[in-house]
């Protein structure tokens, strides 16, 4: 299959993890680089549309576009990704700080939280999310929780009685902002308004630069697709290099400014 067609199915795809989809992606652009180089630019900027939050998509454009071996580049940014230690060290945060059978709150997306619950621990799990994916999502962290309930986004209040921790993902995040499903700051802002902790996962790809955070939060927020909050929102965040101040973790990027991928296409 041509590079251009794969593109396509990736801009088309629903329900791929952040992760999943950049891979791809990287792999994909990587041989569009060496096929037609001048349509690596538009890609990006194609794949970004369709998928306005997704930070590691940022990361990873950025990253071959600025590349002098996109191939390179692109493995070298799969393998960043598939070794991401985020969700170890939110298990090992977890088994520390709570015993077992703690009420832990969570949103969409929760994979990292469903990694971490895999790994060590066993925690009984409140999770939001919009209605459509609730099934869904409470399904995918049954077998690594004590027990999940599952509740709309209107229901946060409810999802966090008893809970001693809410913990939620960074879809993208920058020096001044982090982006979350509106699923995701709703319980942010209810936890915090309730004086429960809530813990920031910043997956690998996740930290970018400000100019392209600022347009992953101006895209995101135009297409309704996620809401902002500000890194001092959160108690801790955790990273690929481990817990630390939310600050500190969310001016960890890794990739160049790509100031090409915010002009006009």
């Amino acid at each position: 299959m041509h590079p251009i067609e794969r593109l396509r199915w990736i801009a088309r795809a629903d329900g791929e993890s952040a992760a999943s989809l950049a891979s791809e992606a990287a792999f994909t652009l990587g041989e569009l680089a060496e096929a037609e180089p001048a349509a690596v630019l538009t890609a990006c900027r194609r794949l970004l549309e369709r998928h306005p939050s997704c930070g590691p998509l940022y990361w990873t454009s950025a990253r071959l576009l600025a590349a002098a071996d996109p191939s390179v580049a692109a493995q070298q940014a799969a393998s960043e990704l598939w070794n991401d230690e985020t969700a170890e060290h939110v298990a090992r945060e977890l088994a520390a700080t709570f015993t077992p059978g703690t009420v832990l709150a969570t949103a969409e997306p929760a994979e990292l939280v469903a990694e971490a619950l895999r790994r060590r621990g066993r925690f009984s799990v409140r999770y939001v999310a919009e209605f459509s994916s609730l099934r869904l999502g409470v399904r995918a962290l049954a077998s690594v929780a004590d027990d999940v309930t599952g509740f709309d986004r209107d229901e946060c209040e409810e999802a966090l009685e008893g809970a001693e921790v809410a913990v939620v993902e960074a879809l993208a995040a920058g020096p001044a902002l982090v982006l979350l499903s509106p699923a995701a700051a709703a319980l942010s802002r209810e936890a915090a308004a309730s004086d429960v902790p809530v813990w920031l996962c910043v997956g690998a790809g996740r930290a970018l630069p400000a100019g392209l955070a600022a347009a992953a939060a101006r895209a995101s927020l135009g297409a309704g697709a996620a809401e902002v909050l500000a890194p001092d929102e959160f108690n801790v965040a955790l990273g690929p290099d481990g817990p630390a101040d939310p600050a500190v973790v969310v001016s960890r990027a890794t990739c160049p400014p790509g100031t090409e991928l915010v002009g006009r296409s």
